[in-house]
């Protein structure tokens, strides 16, 4: 049963070069290669149907696309729906409505309001230029959805080119600027960026037709997929290292209009989030598996600080999430519709997160089938680029795992 046995599978991580990178660079995704070396080795019907419940920038669905298959993706951030329908915009359609929302903002340029939150990035004519192509954009109703979203990813990209100052050491972590430090870029050279980053993605767009994928908001524990619909699942959740996808992606949604309360929403809405929604208590969870609950007694029984408290409760938030996402995973897929997700292993100071083997558990528990598992050295870790942890464990590097399974 084994779904590698003649197939060469590269690794998942990217090289500069990829086609992804190219589109949108993003901390966490895979390349399309690998993508497609996975859904070949599948080997699915014409026509199968593929669902990535945590999109990012759209790889999977990307390649499922270009492989003639129906592909859905969900995501819970807005900013990745947008980055990931954007790509598949026509050509003609993209350059129609750059020029269309260039020549609406000629003619009409509304004030900038003093708690817009693009504030907290760039002085205001900047922030003014960003927030007029944002308004024109959701104003042109002639402009079709996928085209809009390719407006938006050039504006996004920009953005972040203007405001390298925001970014840290950490590359998942946008920082807000003291006033004196926001861009004070023109409004001129803003949209001279905007339609160079246009220009220059023009060319990455598809040069055919496929079937237009399913790109839709969801969140990974209420996936909004019909029950027992989805053929293959190429999926990667957000790893167990507190990663706040949302702060990483708050430029962005500053750009498409999302206050500073509404971007709280979305991080304690999001897996793997450092902030904690409510009252979590250490329990028994035998659905969790035996590691995983083993796991967190040893993170409770630190002496670290506040290992039994902020911690534990941010690794139980962590698998709860996993593991109903996993259910909601399980109810998606037809009966033997096959699964593949990567994941990486992490450390709690000097205790390391097997993160393959509490998926593997929580599979068992929910009557899935292991099919293969390929693991890959990682270089490049959080562990790498937070110094501090190299007080508990010199490693830098890890292990990443792609784990198949069939659903019974």
């Amino acid at each position: 049963m084994s779904m590698f046995a003649n197939q060469t599978v590269p690794t998942p991580k990217l090289s500069r070069l990829s086609a992804c990178v190219k589109w949108y660079p993003f901390y966490a995704m895979f390349s399309e290669q690998f993508a497609r070396a996975v859904i070949d080795s599948a080997k699915l019907s014409a026509g199968s149907t593929i669902l990535d419940p945590w999109l990012g920038v759209g790889t999977t669905i990307a390649v499922a696309a270009k492989c003639g298959h129906h592909a859905i993706g969900r995501d819970i951030n807005p900013a990745m729906a947008v980055i990931s329908r954007g790509r598949f915009a026509k050509s003609a359609d993209a350059q129609y409505a750059t020029d269309k929302v260039w020549q609406s903002i000629s003619k009409k340029s509304v004030a900038i309001s003093h708690v817009d939150p693009l504030l907290n990035w760039f002085a205001p004519q900047a922030a003014q230029e960003l927030r007029n192509w944002q308004r024109a954009l959701d104003r042109n109703i002639s402009i079709s959805a996928d085209a809009r979203d390719f407006v938006f990813t050039c504006l996004f990209d920009a953005a972040k080119v203007i405001s390298r100052k925001s970014q840290s050491k950490n590359p998942t972590w946008r920082k807000r600027l003291p006033k004196k430090e926001c861009s004070r870029v023109s409004a001129a050279t803003v949209r001279k960026l905007i339609i160079a980053d246009a220009s220059r993605r023009y060319d990455l767009l598809p040069s055919t037709t496929y079937v237009c994928p399913d790109i839709g908001l969801g969140c990974s524990t209420q996936i909004n997929c019909k029950s027992e619909s989805i053929d293959f699942i190429l999926t990667s959740p957000p790893y167990c290292t507190r990663i706040d996808y949302a702060v990483t992606t708050q430029i962005e949604l500053a750009i498409l209009g999302y206050s500073d309360c509404s971007l709280r929403s979305l991080r304690d809405a999001s897996m793997g989030t450092s902030t904690i929604r409510g009252q979590m208590v250490l329990s028994d969870q035998s659905e969790w598996g035996k590691y995983c609950n083993g796991l967190l007694n040893s993170i409770k029984e630190h002496k670290s600080k506040a290992s039994q408290t902020y911690y534990l409760k941010t690794f139980l938030q962590y698998f709860s999430d996993l593991f109903n996402s996993l259910v909601e995973i399980r109810r998606t897929l037809k009966p033997s519709g096959r699964l593949a997700i990567v994941v990486q292993d992490s450390y709690y100071k000097e205790v390391r997160i097997d993160l393959a083997l509490v998926v593997k558990q929580m599979c068992e528990h929910l009557d899935f089938t292991w099919i293969d598992q390929l693991d890959f050295m990682a270089s490049r870790t959080m562990r790498g680029v937070n110094s501090k942890s190299r007080k508990y464990n010199s490693q830098v590097g890890g292990i990443e795992s792609v784990i198949c399974f069939q659903k019974c």
